[in-house]
């Protein structure tokens, strides 16, 4: 849809929202001359250039056309919700949280499988929760969900990994000008015993954890919608789980008022048929797909 069509169909809408799920620095593969200015401290304390930590292909340019499509269509945009994936070293998902008899902690993309932890393969660093990663696991596997996956270090809460990407930051900060009011923004992912994909509840739900559990202030924000524009990182997996969230939560009719911004998102290498499998399914509930610029 070329802008001068969007501009007078979304002129007719009265809610008009975008959501930007964890367009962060850690995701976005950075152009060289940007990411050299990008200064970031080590454990010494020594200052070091910044390296995204599990950069998507392709993710600058999803962010400019982001930033491009929040500016040209800043007047018709009533509201701007972010999610930020939010961790800290020490997670689930990360190696420092496992080890192996010979005390090595997994490489980044290692699967762990249920039978991983029950024999010994792999096993928390902390023994006591032996017992939880081995119904952690079982729950996953059981309930259909990803395979545990050890991820690169990634969106630490208070790193430059964690923060908006420059691009999207700057044209957020436009639309709240214009629009003299704050885009809304959430954080997921900060508990560390279950992985986080979707912005409305974790892979395995814990009842005694709300931060993991179906987040209702989310949906509230989200449910009058009459278009809901979607971007982010990645389409395989925080993006694809989200949606998919969002449609469990409101009904297969809101499908029909979601439009994936598909130059905008892009799968974690390797993991492309999830984001494939991903737009077919919600294609077949009524969802749209536009391009952004």
């Amino acid at each position: 849809m070329n802008n001068i069509n969007r501009e007078k169909q979304l002129s007719n809408l009265k809610n008009v929202y975008f959501l930007g799920i964890d367009i962060q620095n850690d995701f976005i593969q950075i152009p060289e001359d940007i990411k050299s200015k990008m200064i970031e401290t080590d454990v010494d304390g020594n200052e070091i250039s910044y390296e995204p930590k599990l950069p998507v292909e392709g993710a600058w340019k999803n962010a400019e056309n982001t930033a491009k499509f929040i500016q040209q269509n800043i007047e018709s945009i009533n509201k701007v919700i972010l999610t930020f994936d939010t961790h800290e070293k020490y997670d689930v998902a990360h190696s420092l949280f496992w080890i192996n008899e010979n005390g090595e902690h997994p490489e980044p993309f290692t699967l762990i499988s249920h039978n991983d932890v029950k024999e010994g393969k792999w096993k928390p660093v902390d023994s006591k929760l032996y017992h939880r990663m081995l119904e952690y696991t079982e729950q996953l596997e059981s309930s259909g969900k990803l395979q545990l996956c050890i991820w690169p270090t990634h969106a630490v809460l208070g790193s430059l990994g964690h923060k908006l990407a420059a691009p999207v930051e700057q044209a957020v900060y436009q639309w709240e000008e214009f629009h003299k009011g704050r885009s809304q923004k959430y954080m997921k992912g900060h508990y560390p015993l279950t992985e986080h994909y979707g912005a409305i509840e974790a892979e395995i739900v814990d009842v005694n954890v709300p931060s993991t559990q179906k987040n209702q202030e989310l949906l509230n924000e989200l449910a009058d919608a009459d278009v809901l524009y979607v971007s982010g990182q990645a389409l395989s997996h925080c993006v694809s789980a989200t949606v998919r969230q969002i449609v469990q939560y409101l009904g297969d009719d809101f499908a029909k008022k979601i439009v994936l911004l598909e130059d905008t998102t892009n799968p974690v290498s390797g993991f492309e048929e999830l984001g494939n499998e991903f737009i077919e399914e919600l294609k077949a509930k009524g969802m749209q797909i536009e391009k952004a610029v």
